[in-house]
């Protein structure tokens, strides 16, 4: 429960189903436990965007290149 990268895992794997809002779920806890992860907050955005949230998409992708 406390290992970011397995949410983080199964978050891209969610999204490889198409099941983004289960994606996000499982970023979003990714950067709970890691708030430094870069590509929790990308692929986040990723999930966002494919759910037609662009502007949420947009300030994710901005975090995660703000992180690197």
């Amino acid at each position: 429960p406390k290992y970011a990268d397995a949410y983080y895992n199964r978050g891209l794997a969610f999204g490889k189903q198409q099941k983004f809002s289960e994606a996000i779920d499982d970023f979003t806890k990714t950067i709970e436990l890691d708030p430094n992860h870069a590509d929790a907050y990308e692929n986040r955005g990723a999930a966002y965007e494919a759910l037609g949230k662009n502007q949420e998409g947009d300030a994710e992708f901005a975090k995660g290149k703000e992180l690197r």
